[in-house]
């Protein structure tokens, strides 16, 4: 269960990314058509929803896994957010409150970590129980609707139509809906419909119970309901003239709702942003292909950059730099150390190696008891390679760390030799290749 919930913060952070980027784009795309906002809400249910995916230089992900798997079983607890700043503000607080002290049975990590467990749990038992709640309070209510026509319902004990149903949806009409309404409000619900409304919005709701700790996926899921009612606006209005538009604006209105719930099944007509609504629809131009065109590609842009992850070690600005080493090595200068025995800065410089591709860091060992003191990195992976690939690894370690001696590197699941340095054999230079 560790595992799962470790993967699931990452994977929330990561998605993060993507909310923050689709805040800025429905502000640069206010004229695009609406239905392009809930196409890019759902390249962050894909960033959500997948457990994995393929490296990209085109990526602007900081870092695809800030919290190491194995955190809890580090010396020197540290996060890779990918932000070198914030790893330098955080990683000393960290390493400072949850450090393992020297006779402790347990790290206390491993203690911290099964508490958020057992919260994010329970946190997603009283969303579900909410949910599944207001549903069976919903069905209880409609028990009494009588069927107008075809798949349409009408009741006395509610205040709003909405769609409702996964497989076979049904709309549901209040029975003091105005005859004047009827005609647009059916209109609008069966565009929910038509657009499968009735399944994005309960996943969305599934995905906030499993993120249901991450602000930004509350933020998310308001303007997804807020763009799915706007969408369906316009597609409604599409074909109708200014007239019969404030008609429908009227029936928007009168069919309003007070509620600021968070709703997690029906699609009400008049459930959110009425304002909005309205002015959108009164000043709604059909778009052009010279709207439509940009959107698009912006969207398939934003796949590309919010869908891959950064390759190697991920810090955005390496994308662009004309050398690798010079960039490594800035990164790491702060945590210069003249002693192996400084695990902090050591398990820091450590973790943000370039390994070749493939690798990743897993924990480490020190030897400081007596000379030669000898550094042993052990590494997640495994990739063919030789034991020179590791070489520029091992040269940013001896510059960096004043007293070592020796560096050697080992695969972390088998205890294998990968490769070993002595000081006298490698050395920080320009030849160096990274």
């Amino acid at each position: 269960m560790k595992e799962v919930f470790l993967r699931t913060v990452n994977m929330s952070i990561s998605a993060g990314w993507m909310i923050l980027a689709v805040l800025i784009l429905r502000f640069l795309l206010k004229k695009a058509p609406k239905w392009t906002r809930v196409l890019l809400w759902g390249i962050v249910a894909i960033r959500l929803l997948c457990p994995f995916s393929i490296e990209s230089a085109w990526s602007l992900i900081p870092s695809a896994q800030t919290i190491p798997m194995d955190i809890e079983m580090d010396v020197s607890p540290a996060i890779n957010s990918g932000i070198n700043a914030l790893n330098t503000a955080v990683n000393p607080l960290l390493q400072q409150m949850f450090t393992p002290k020297t006779g402790e049975s347990a790290n206390p990590l491993q203690i911290w970590i099964l508490v958020f467990e057992i919260i994010w749990i329970f946190g997603m038992l009283i969303i579900l129980f909410y949910g599944t709640f207001s549903l069976w309070k919903l069905y209880r209510k409609l028990a009494t609707a009588v069927r107008y026509k075809e798949h349409i319902f009408q009741s006395k004990k509610i205040s709003t139509p909405f769609v409702l149903g996964l497989v076979k949806p049904k709309i549901y009409l209040p029975c003091q809906l105005d005859a004047q309404d009827l005609e647009y409000v059916i209109a609008h619900e069966k565009a929910h419909i038509c657009r499968k409304d009735h399944w994005w919005k309960p996943a969305a709701f599934l995905l906030l119970t499993i993120h249901w700790f991450n602000p930004l996926m509350w933020l998310a899921f308001v303007l997804l309901c807020h763009d799915i009612e706007l969408a369906c606006d316009e597609k409604v209005i599409r074909n109708l003239n200014s007239e019969k538009r404030a008609d429908y604006t009227q029936a928007l209105v009168r069919c309003s709702i007070s509620s600021r719930r968070i709703i997690s099944c029906p699609l009400a007509f008049g459930e959110v942003g009425v304002k909005t609504r309205v002015r959108a629809i009164l000043y709604y131009k059909q778009p052009g292909w010279q709207t439509v065109c940009p959107a698009v590609l912006v969207c398939i842009l934003a796949s590309l950059c919010f869908l891959t992850n950064p390759t190697g070690d991920g810090y955005l600005k390496r994308l662009f730099s004309p050398s690798r080493k010079t960039v490594f090595y800035n990164d790491l200068e702060s945590y210069r150390t003249d002693y192996l025995g400084d695990s902090v800065n050591v398990s820091f410089i450590a973790q943000h190696l370039p390994y070749p591709k493939g690798y990743k860091y897993s924990s480490i060992e020190l030897q400081t008891e007596k000379a030669p003191y000898a550094l042993m990195v052990y590494l997640q992976g495994n990739p063919s390679v030789l034991p020179e690939d590791f070489s520029s690894c091992a040269d940013l370690a001896f510059d960096l760390i004043g007293n070592v001696e020796i560096i050697s590197f080992y695969n972390a699941s088998d205890k294998t030799e990968l490769a070993v340095f002595t000081r006298q054999e490698s050395a920080l230079s320009d030849g160096s290749s990274f």
